[in-house]
């Protein structure tokens, strides 16, 4: 499942790569929420046909993601205010589900500590 957060977020810049526009998970954007549930702060949802691992795209009126359903990868273009989908469009197939897990790989954009595969780091890169 798919989880947009509500306005101003609607409204704020694109997010057109992994990290978002200056490659550092940061948004220019203000007064975002800063608690959401289920219901509160989320604008829509959408429901995904299996587990899908890359970030999506944000631009204009748009956001794309890659999304697995099955043994084929798809592009999916969804509106962005109302999280319909608009269209999608068939990648290829092959897509392989060895050695993939749900877990997200640590990309802190502070001051901290993330460890993952035997080693800590601090965000500076230095090792802890």
């Amino acid at each position: 499942m798919l989880a947009l957060l509500l306005l101003p977020a609607l409204a704020a810049a694109d997010w057109p790569q992994w990290r978002g526009p200056d490659l550092n998970g940061t948004s220019p954007a203000r007064n975002l929420p800063l608690r959401w549930t289920a219901q509160e702060n989320v604008a829509w949802k959408l429901p995904l046909p299996g587990p899908s691992g890359s970030t999506p795209i944000v631009s204009g009126e748009r956001v794309f993601l890659s999304v697995a359903e099955g043994d084929d990868l798809f592009l999916w273009t969804v509106d962005r205010r109302r999280g319909v989908l608009l269209w999608k469009r068939r990648l290829g197939g092959g897509n392989e589900k060895r050695r993939k897990h749900d877990m997200s790989s640590p990309s802190p954009t502070s001051r901290a500590v993330s460890c993952g595969r035997g080693t800590c780091r601090r965000s500076t890169g230095a090792s802890a």
